[in-house]
């Protein structure tokens, strides 16, 4: 063989050796997860009598047969407010999972089926991008999906250590790169700090946000009152009323300490700023309003909005230049509506962020932690780019991908 050849093929083998991937794990963001739920309701349960009640691990988020069948899926789906305890509570009778858990399968493909798969792709892209540079799949790329209608609970939060603790004893001891889109950005977050800084240390080797919904969005109240008839599979007069008994829909309202100053929403007769974003509520008569937001927003009020810094590297993905809802702009004046109906059409007045998050949102954390001039934190700022296009973008990917790859 040709000394020069040999050499080469030496020098990539060296090469090759001398790379160290980093365990990935992906948390998505809202509906960002394949569902499967398991049914078997108490007689004291009411369903209409089309709804089957007994089940077993019967996909169901994004099921198209199952979102047509519109009331049936809102009963299993929903949860609803109990405003003597002050909690949220699903249906008696009905749990849900994540399909695979810890492998990419929930956070690929959101539709899975021969003929639907790739209606609605997710990690797709970066997970392809992933897997052509070596990775493979349950063994050093994992997926963190969740109940995205719920907030974090304490088992989903000892599923992710364990996936963690696991991914990096099987990669001998390489630490993890804990990457989370959009809610996932918040919710990653509050399991870091669940963890604490010397797990953290230990176990994580970077913290990627990707368009995180640090401090809400508009478009949430945006769904929550008038729904929407694109990007979900499901028709707007029947999507807003659902949203309503989403909990970790109003934890994604936007929080007003990164809009102060700003107007939410106005009407002939009134101005509401984001201060008073639950007026607006009120005087749309949305039921137990301060409980419900205050529920959903509970487990992150002691983080203080994200004061603390990861003690780890950061590197923040965001986009901007979309034409984002900032506010709303309603004809005539809020008046009392039924609790499942749908508000009239808004205005929506638009601003700068990635189409879905507004710009103080996705940047009031890392500019907060960068102002600090503690922590190692660096900010990626892609022009004209949209939400989810962000983590589908191949330069995007690309960075992603070089970041998890140590030479």
């Amino acid at each position: 063989m040709n000394r020069n050849i040999l050499f080469v093929l030496c020098a990539l083998v060296v090469l090759c050796a001398a790379v160290k991937k980093h365990p990935v794990v992906l948390m998505p963001g809202i509906m960002g997860t394949v569902l499967q739920a398991t049914g078997d309701f108490p007689s004291a349960v009411t369903l209409p009598e089309s709804c089957p009640h007994k089940f077993t691990n019967q996909l169901i988020w994004i099921d198209v047969k199952q979102t047509i069948n519109y009331e049936c899926f809102k009963n299993y789906f929903a949860s609803n407010y109990n405003n003597k305890t002050g909690k949220w509570e699903r249906v008696e009778g009905i749990s849900f999972s994540v399909p695979k858990f810890g492998h990419t399968y929930a956070v690929d493909q959101l539709a899975p089926g021969a003929l639907t798969a790739n209606l609605v792709p997710y990690y797709h892209k970066m997970i392809q991008k992933f897997e052509d540079e070596g990775y493979v799949d349950g063994e050093n790329i994992f997926g963190a999906g969740y109940d995205w209608k719920e907030l974090p609970s304490d088992k989903w939060i000892n599923d992710v250590k364990d996936l963690i603790e696991g991914a990096v004893t099987k990669n001998n001891g390489l630490k993890a790169v804990l990457v989370g889109h959009s809610m996932g950005g918040p919710f990653s977050y509050y399991f870091l700090m669940k963890m604490g800084d010397d797990w953290i240390k230990k176990y994580i080797y970077m913290y990627v946000p990707m368009a995180p919904a640090w401090m809400g969005a508009v478009k949430a109240l945006d769904f929550m009152l008038m729904g929407v008839d694109r990007d979900v599979p499901i028709a707007g007069k029947y999507f807003a009323p659902l949203m309503r008994h989403i909990p970790s829909l109003w934890f994604l309202l936007p929080w007003k300490e990164a809009f102060p100053g700003m107007t939410l929403a106005t009407s002939p007769s009134k101005t509401y700023s984001f201060e008073h974003m639950e007026n607006l509520l009120n005087d749309g008569n949305a039921t137990d309003v301060e409980g419900k937001i205050a529920d959903a927003r509970k487990l992150f009020k002691p983080l203080n909005l994200y004061e603390k810094i990861p003690p780890v590297p950061v590197h923040c993905f965001i986009g901007r230049g979309k034409n984002t809802v900032i506010s709303l702009k309603f004809k005539s004046d809020i008046k009392p509506h039924q609790p499942d109906g749908v508000w009239e059409s808004a205005s929506r007045i638009m601003g700068d962020g990635d189409g879905t998050v507004p710009i103080q949102s996705l940047t009031y954390v890392t500019d907060k932690w960068i102002k600090s001039g503690k922590g190692d934190v660096h900010v990626y700022t892609y022009d004209n780019m949209g939400h989810l296009p962000l983590i589908k973008d191949a330069n995007v990917i690309k960075k992603v991908v070089s970041l998890a790859m140590e030479d």
